[in-house]
């Protein structure tokens, strides 16, 4: 079955290759295979309207979406190059100041939230592992969820922090990196006051944004000490303010599982993050996917079963 990731990959694709139209035709079959992300879809689509020097349907695909309830924040609008044919007319201003508008309102609304997944009973005196999962720059506790039900099935208790800081129509960032490691620390301790699992068996994960910041905070160990790291695709770029951590981390026995394509953007930084750990002697398996881009793998289940074998050990 074809998912929302499979078509974004295959668009991504197209848009690097300069085959706009087919872009096109596959954006809009995104819109109409899955309207709850229209706020993607829609955006896509204006994008590359853009690109094709077709101005006035851009600008009616954003007024469209954002008619039905749609917003992308103001700092996304005015540095997306695909914009700049459009940027200064007054047909674009109007949608970015009511983009800025309806952000404004969510943010003002917005909390740190968290979900928590827990696992079928372990056995009798047994204490279940926590795995901390942060999603994407983009994503929300909820959609994230989906990719971590089988290590759920598997006895392993996931807990989903969403982040305060807004980014989308029910879309969340990391980018106050400090604010987010403090609210990942809060989840923490309010997983600890509600449940009962393993301290000794914690695993901090994520994808992309949230993959750095998983790495970042394990590396560190500020907050509160983990067995590990298990990053998919995690935006990488520089490495300078992460290596102080690496040895200590190592000492402490600190173990890391990185998931990658070699088509990803970030995939330069990955490398030289890994060749940083394995200077240092901190235990962290690269998985390389071969052709695979800016997304999870397919198999993602067994990757991430052998990932949390690798952690725990």
């Amino acid at each position: 079955m074809t998912t929302f990731a499979d078509l974004q990959e295959r668009l991504f694709d197209l848009y690097a290759h300069g085959r706009l139209r087919e872009a096109l035709e596959v954006a809009a079959h995104a819109a109409e295979r899955f309207p709850e992300n229209t706020a993607k879809t829609s955006y896509w689509r204006a994008c590359l309207h853009c690109c094709l020097g077709e101005a006035d349907e851009a600008i009616a695909v954003l007024e469209d979406a954002v008619r039905h309830g749609a917003w992308w924040s103001e700092e996304t609008l005015m540095r997306d190059s695909d914009f700049d044919s459009i940027r200064s007319t007054p047909g674009f201003q109007a949608i970015v100041r009511e983009c800025a508008r309806l952000h404004a309102i969510a943010q003002e609304a917005a909390g740190p939230d968290l979900l928590v997944l827990t696992p079928p009973g372990p056995g009798r005196g047994e204490l279940a592992p926590l795995l901390i999962a942060l999603h994407s720059r983009g994503g929300n506790a909820r959609t994230f969820g989906r990719f971590w039900d089988a290590v759920v099935a598997s006895g392993i208790m996931v807990a989903l922090p969403q982040s305060s800081q807004v980014c989308g129509k029910d879309e969340f960032c990391w980018d106050n990196e400090s604010l987010a490691e403090s609210e990942v620390a809060s989840a923490c301790s309010r997983v600890a006051e509600a449940h009962r699992f393993d301290p000794g068996r914690v695993i901090l994960a994520g994808a992309s944004q949230g993959g750095r910041i998983a790495t970042t905070m394990a590396l560190k160990g500020d907050a509160f000490q983990s067995r590990g790291f298990i990053a998919v695709v995690p935006a990488v770029r520089g490495i300078d303010e992460i290596v102080p951590f690496i040895e200590p981390a190592a000492r402490r026995g600190v173990r890391g599982y990185i998931i990658t394509g070699d088509k990803d953007q970030f995939y330069q930084g990955v490398r030289r993050l890994h060749a940083a750990m394995e200077d240092r002697a901190l235990r962290c398996e690269l998985d390389v996917r071969p052709s695979m881009g800016h997304r999870f793998p397919p198999d993602f289940p067994a990757t991430l079963e052998r990932a949390v074998n690798f952690i725990l050990g």
